[in-house]
């Protein structure tokens, strides 16, 4: 009876203020702006996303924001513009953060003077953050928190998500208080804000390396389990740098390897990760891999896999992931000899003992040649997506395909997303096994910010009923357990699942010998998506295979999951 109450409220108050719905139509997909080019988005949490963008010249930029749910409504009526104290904001990334809210990241420069003929501007950059909600919230005031007190920014910043809905920060410092002319050096400082915009490293951030005059130490980090941060950078006279972080910003190793590249994290608190590496006494390139366990010790040899050998230049990989099951897949672009404009895109898969999975050099994906490959996008547990440009005499065709572990493919064709001039791209995760393709379009006749959803059946736009999204219901469909990620686990992992309709909910987990352990839930839940996690610290796990049992009314589901200490 409640869900009858709820359907005939919903059939009462269809929404006719809302603009748009995901389009089936290659040719004619969802607007989000007329206007715009330099475009970053992330999920929501909820099936939609946080789209940021900015203008595609100029000295003095402005960003705006527009959130659009999982049924491809436009939700705000007119963009959120992103304020700041300077006069220009410009450099800005969107992280993911809890359920229904994004971090904003970007500069807010301040005019200090300009140059001599022909007077450009000269800026004093500030790395600011926002926390913004679905009502177009700015949490964090309107002006932001900055990443420091007061900094003069060189170059560009590096940011990732923390696992407490908060971000990590790097960014180098000009040594010199001068804020026009060279530096003498620069500093490597990295900085952890909390969910609520707290610095929590300290005013300044932390100090890591300082980087001579001229010296480029190209620094980058990445996500670290079950917290922390990676960070790679050179380090003159010494070599290619690698730290792992600890959450409270301790330094919990560092070692020197010129195989280190930027990593892709596991479960197990080390991961792994591809590059572009020149050929020794050749102006070949190739594609290596390598990974390390929670230590940093190289676990694939001292120098890595080789992945492919023989390509033109070093900007064939295009892109690289972890699977859940602890494989790695390498997605790379190979040129054409008689097309020297055109490529063929491969992929391989190396599994987690370091076993290349398709011999000759990977799996062509196309067998027509196209313009580049793209993304991978994670779908189910061991399930991921490609995407490519196709172009031919009169459009660039954009494709994807959904593809298990062993590159078969389990879309009947490969589902065209658009035929529009598709530049500056983004991919994200739909939250339910498909993908969200975000783009920006600068030539007429399309000018602006467009995007499209593919569902997780390979269907251009899935077709929804226009609803009153706050009491949406329709959605929810059955109940339902969903697999454990990430899987295998090795100090946490998060469970999600999905109840129709109120219900008394128990989630238990079980060891080999189906003997109780644990008790995650017990308490009755409401319609609705949820998600809770599994800590071996509060449980006292030890390593093995468990089973995550969910019972709710007549239903019943079990899943298995491994925990590697």
């Amino acid at each position: 009876m409640e869900i009858i109450r709820k359907f005939l409220i919903l059939s009462l108050l269809v929404c006719s203020t809302l603009p748009a719905q995901w389009s089936q139509d290659p040719n004619n997909n969802l607007q989000v702006s007329n206007f715009g080019y330099f475009v970053s988005s992330c999920e929501d949490g909820m099936g939609g996303a946080f789209i940021a963008w900015g203008p595609p010249q100029g000295f003095f930029y402005e960003i705006w924001m527009q959130w659009v749910d999982k049924y491809g409504y436009v939700r705000w009526s007119t963009p959120k513009r992103i304020q700041g104290i300077g006069e220009s904001r410009s450099n800005f990334n969107l992280l993911k953060a809890e359920k229904g809210k994004a971090i904003i990241v970007y500069y807010d420069s301040k005019l200090i003077g300009y140059s001599p003929p022909p007077s450009y501007p000269i800026f004093k950059h500030f790395i600011t953050l926002n926390k913004i909600d679905t009502n177009g919230v700015l949490l964090w005031g309107d002006y932001g928190k900055r990443v420091t007190v007061d900094t003069n920014f060189a170059g560009t910043y590096n940011c990732v998500e923390d696992q407490n809905d908060g971000v990590y920060i790097q960014w180098n410092e000009m040594f010199r208080s001068q804020l026009i002319g060279e530096s003498d050096s620069t500093i490597i400082r990295l900085q952890r804000i909390s969910s609520i915009g707290e610095r929590l490293w300290g005013d300044s951030g932390k100090a890591v390396y300082t980087m001579p005059k001229y010296y480029d130490s190209s620094p980058s980090i990445s996500k670290r389990y079950p917290e922390g941060i990676f960070l790679l950078y050179s380090r003159k006279y010494i070599g290619k740098t690698l730290e792992s972080y600890n959450s409270d910003g301790s330094l919990n190793w560092s070692k020197v390897n010129q195989w280190y590249g930027v990593i892709e994290a596991d479960s197990t608190g080390g991961g792994a990760w591809a590059y572009d590496a020149r050929m020794a006494n050749s102006s070949k390139f190739r594609i290596l891999a390598n990974k390390i366990d929670n230590n940093g010790d190289l676990l694939w040899g001292d120098t890595g896999l080789v992945i492919v050998d023989d390509l033109e230049d070093n900007f064939n990989l295009r892109d690289r992931k972890l699977l859940c099951d602890g494989s790695l897949v390498i997605y790379w672009r190979k040129k054409i000899s008689d097309f020297p404009t055109t490529f063929n895109i491969y992929i391989q898969i190396v599994n987690q003992n370091g076993t290349l999975i398709f011999n000759d050099s990977g799996v062509v994906v196309t067998a027509t040649p196209v313009k580049s490959g793209e993304k991978i996008t994670i779908s189910d547990s061991t399930n991921f997506i490609l995407d490519w440009f196709m172009p031919d005499s009169s459009s660039k065709k954009w494709y994807c395909q959904k593809f298990t572990n062993s590159m078969q493919r389990l879309w009947n064709i490969d589902v065209l997303i658009t035929n529009r001039d598709a530049q500056l791209r983004v991919g994200i995760s739909d939250n339910n096994y498909g993908l969200i393709k975000v783009w920006s379009e600068y030539y007429s006749p399309g000018v602006g910010i467009f995007m499209q959803q593919v569902n997780k059946n390979g269907q251009l736009g899935e077709v929804i009923t226009k609803i009153n999204y706050e009491i949406d219901v329709s959605s929810i469909g059955e109940y339902d357990l969903m697999q454990n990620y990430p899987n295998p686990f090795n100090s946490f992992t998060k469970i999600k699942y999905k109840i129709p309709a109120t219900s008394k909910v128990t989630i238990k987990l079980f060891n080999i010998l189906g003997k109780e352990v644990a008790t995650l839930i017990n308490d009755e839940k409401s319609s609705g998506i949820y998600d809770t996690e599994i800590n071996i610290e509060q449980f006292n796990l030890s390593s093995g295979t468990y089973f995550i049992e969910l019972r709710a009314n007549n239903y019943r589901k079990t899943i298995k999951t491994l925990l590697i200490k």
